[in-house]
Order: structure tokens, then C-alpha cells, then sequence
């Protein structure tokens, strides 16, 4: 669905004159499930690197989710973090000229505010998230167009009940619009959004009619909120969170999840030429990933692979096709021998075959065949 609806924005940008598909790959990516055999093209070669996409924020969203959960773990006021909605205002019409100015002048406001409250109430902002609501109600002006607004994540020291009125105070007081407490975080998703939503379904626009989303768009809407954002941090981490994920990046580590539910810091491993370079082009092995739930709720790594094709014309893409397939057959063997987990396969082993999918390279599937009636149960 994502990948649909980000084409369809790619395509309607094109016409309005913005270009946001990445320069044809001569050699594309493909990322292999080592476990389940799915096979997905990596859009990292299909559109360019922008938050307006929806399927390259939604890789950024959960990147930036798994930081910040990671950073709020190892805070000693974390489990205490709040958000709140601040607003900038009056909705915005469409086709404003000065939309970008009012986003960035927004921003600047929040920016002067963090640094005042952290000084005067000890209140740490640790990341804003700026999103946009879209309606459309010709003639009715205030409530068409665009409503901004930002989430904000902050975790606030122990304050008596007069103190946290005075910041709450200071706080209306200073953007002079309708800010909204929504105490105690439960979900991060709630404070790293997307810059607007993709669509919406019959029930929000029945909730707020009018309601729209990006693909409900004209070419020339959409160019025009591309235009006001482009090159804007939408996801703006601040002082501590911003030092940790600098200090994660160059230490060159990467967070792992344990079953527990606690990250750990991992090393990355040393840089290492992408095998097959210096050869033939088919099937050259880029990395593998850590275990992730990308193509199912199951956790597995993942092959990054250069050129993947199923029936490679020579001996060095025969090898490295041999090395996924082996890869996949260790993935099962593990999942086997770790057979106390919770997901479960009923009468039916995974395999990995060739075959084909609308006469392309299809790559590594997964094929049910009838076994033995007890049940293997693969570790999540």
C-alpha cells in the first residue's frame, strides 16, 4: 500500500515539474529474508532520498523510533517522558506563499522556547516532530488548507502542582495558540510522524470532514507543500538525544533488541569490500543485516545483495547464489533447534526454490509441502 501510494505522489511531482524518482540503477539492490526466502527491491535505488515519500520516511520513522526508544531506556527520568501538541496557529490557505516561511519561522519559535524552559524550569526537549493536516472546504476560510503543528517529546523534572502550572503558563503564554498536554507517552509512534499523512480512511474524513491526505492531492498542491518543506528537519532532535545518536553514529554502533525488550549497543562490523567486486557483477553480496521483523512478525537477518538473479551465467554468481541458499537453510535449522518461541508453522516447511513470478526473477521463495502432523515453531 505505502510503496503504491508513494509512486502515485512520485508520479503526480513529476508532473508538476518535481522529479522525485532516483537516476535509473543499473545495478539494483535486492534485500533477501534469510528465514522466510521474501524478496523485496530495495526503494533506496527507486525514489530519492526524501521525507515527502512515504516509503522513505516510513524507513527514517522507524529508524529515528528505535533511537529514541533506545535514548529514553537509558534515560533515568525516561519512563516519565510526556508530549504535548503545540500549534501554530489559524489553518493556512492553500497555495500560500508564504507557507516555508511560517514552517520555518514555527520552528524557530519552538527552538527560542526549548532553550527558555530548559533554562527556567530544568524541562529537557528532546525531539519536536512537525506535521501537517490537510482540508479541503472551498469558501471556508480557517478551516481549508493546512493546519501545522508539531509533537513534542520533553521530560520535566519533579515540579509541584504551582510550578507546573507556571510552565504550562509560560508555555501558552509564549506561542500564543492552543498548546495540549497529553501527558505520559505510551506510543513513540505518536511523536515521529510522517510530514503529512498518505490518505485517509472514510472514518477520519467522517470525523473531520474535509479530512484529505497527500494522494487526494493535485500535482500542484503537492508541489507547493514539497516546495514549503524540502530541506527542512521535520524530525528535530535536541541537547541530549542529539548528542547520543552523534555519539552512537561515531563510535559506529548499531542497537539491537533483546527479547527482553532492552537495546544493546553493537559494534558494526569492519568495512569490507563487497564480495565479487572485482568479478563477475551477478549476485555480489553486500552485507546482512541484523535480525529484523521486515517482511513478517518473525525476526531475521537480511541479505543485501547487488545484481540478484536466480539463474546466474556464471561460476562466481552460481557460488553466491549457493551462499543465500545456504544462508536460508541455516536461518531454518536455527529456528528448529530454538523451536520455544511464539510464531508457529502448521503442517508446512519453509523451502527455498527457484522460481518465477509474471516471467521475472522472482528469487527465493517460500513453497508449503505437506509434513510430518506436529509443529515447528520459529524463534521472534
Amino acid at each position: 500500500m505505502l510503496d503504491r501510494q508513494s509512486l502515485e505522489i512520485a508520479e503526480k511531482l513529476k508532473q508538476a515539474g518535481v522529479d522525485m524518482f532516483a537516476p535509473a540503477a543499473d545495478e539494483p539492490i535486492t534485500l533477501l529474508g534469510d528465514l522466510t526466502g521474501a524478496v523485496e527491491e530495495s526503494n533506496s535505488t527507486r525514489f530519492r532520498h526524501s521525507l515527502f515519500i512515504p516509503s522513505v520516511a516510513k524507513r527514517d520513522r522507524a529508524s529515528q523510533q528505535k533511537r529514541l526508544e533506545a535514548y529514553l531506556q537509558g534515560h533515568r527520568k525516561g519512563e516519565y517522558a510526556r508530549y504535548m501538541v503545540i500549534t501554530n496557529g489559524v489553518r493556512i490557505p492553500w497555495m500560500a506563499e508564504d507557507l516555508r516561511d511560517q514552517v520555518q519561522a514555527f520552528h524557530r519559535s519552538i527552538g527560542i522556547w526549548r532553550r527558555a524552559v530548559a533554562e527556567q524550569f530544568g524541562v529537557e526537549i528532546v525531539t519536536r516532530s512537525s506535521e501537517m493536516t490537510l482540508r479541503d472546504l472551498p469558501g471556508m476560510i480557517g478551516k481549508d488548507g493546512v493546519h501545522l503543528h508539531a509533537n513534542v517529546l520533553y521530560v520535566a523534572p519533579k515540579m509541584t502542582g504551582a510550578r507546573w502550572g507556571q510552565f504550562l503558563s509560560f508555555t501558552h503564554r509564549h506561542f500564543g495558540s492552543r498548546v495540549q498536554d497529553c501527558g505520559r507517552i505510551r506510543d513513540l509512534a505518536e511523536v515521529v510522524k510522517y510530514v503529512t499523512k498518505p490518505s485517509v480512511s472514510p472514518a477520519e474524513r467522517a470525523k473531520l470532514p474535509g479530512l484529505v491526505g497527500m494522494c487526494d492531492l493535485s500535482p500542484d498542491r503537492l508541489a507547493w507543500l514539497h516546495a514549503a518543506t524540502a530541506g527542512l528537519h521535520i524530525f528535530q532532535p535536541y541537547a541530549g538525544f542529539r548528542a547520543w545518536s552523534s555519539e552512537l553514529r561515531e563510535a559506529k554502533q548499531k542497537l539491537y533488541r533483546l527479547r527482553s525488550g532492552r537495546f544493546v549497543r553493537v559494534d558494526m562490523p569492519p568495512g569490507q569490500r563487497p564480495d565479487g567486486s572485482g568479478g563477475s557483477r551477478e549476485n555480489i553480496l553486500v552485507g546482512r543485516t541484523l535480525p529484523q521483523p521486515r517482511f513478517s512478525a518473525v525476526y531475521e537477518p537480511v541479505s543485501v545483495v547487488l545484481n540478484f538473479t536466480t539463474t546466474p551465467q556464471t561460476s562466481d554468481g552460481k557460488k553466491r547464489l549457493a551462499v543465500l541458499l545456504a544462508r536460508q537453510k541455516a536461518a531454518q535449522k536455527w529456528a528448529a533447534a530454538n523451536a520455544a518461541a511464539a510464531y508457529s508453522v502448521h503442517n508446512s516447511t519453509i523451502t527455498p526454490i527457484l522460481a518465477s513470478r509474471s516471467g521475472d526473477e522472482s528469487g527465493v521463495i517460500v513453497r508449503e509441502r505437506p509434513k510430518e502432523p506436529d509443529k515447528l515453531e520459529l524463534s521472534g
